[in-house]
């Protein structure tokens, strides 16, 4: 009796780790199938796309509001302004958008490296003292999808200020 005993629970054992190894099996077969994402060449293509196109933008501001002439030497105006607030960068600067006379178009310009972007954008504000540049505002270039999250922000933004007039808001980080 005591031999029929241990042959049944040798059995169910037996049994059991070859049910829990079974079920190991298959679940994990399942979360391979399911949660391994399929990775073309085309969507590689595509983050390697987003990422340098991400690395470009640290290096580049747009001018807003900066006066546009039929005979501009915009890298010439551009570098005025910046030594009107201390800085002498290299850069390459460019209008983008279609002419139009009701608009005024933006200035994008280019430099070397993003921390004299940084550089920039810390003195950006410096500008509106100066009159001929009252108008002027500069911001980092933003991705389409950054810069509808930034509308928002500005639209929540000029809510609450409406609401709240005995305070200034602004936005930080952002």
């Amino acid at each position: 009796s005591r031999s029929k005993q241990l042959e049944s629970v040798h059995s169910t054992v037996k049994t059991a780790g070859q049910d829990t190894v079974q079920a190991g099996i298959i679940t994990y077969s399942q979360a391979v199938s399911k949660a391994a994402p399929v990775l073309t060449e085309e969507s590689l293509k595509k983050v390697v796309q987003n990422v340098i196109s991400e690395e470009d933008r640290t290096k580049n501001v747009l001018i807003f509001g900066f006066e546009e002439t039929s005979e501009e030497n915009l890298n010439h105006e551009v570098g005025e302004m910046f030594q009107q607030i201390e800085e002498k960068p290299h850069f390459e600067a460019v209008r983008v958008g279609k002419k139009s006379a009701e608009k005024i178009r933006p200035v994008k310009v280019s430099f070397e490296n993003s921390s004299t972007v940084h550089q920039i954008l810390v003195k950006a504000k410096e500008l509106r003292l100066i009159s001929r540049h009252k108008t002027v505002f500069i911001s980092p270039d933003r991705s389409p999808e950054e810069r509808t999250i930034h509308q928002q922000l500005v639209l929540e933004m000029k809510q609450i200020a409406k609401e709240d007039t005995d305070k200034h808001y602004y936005i930080r980080s952002g």
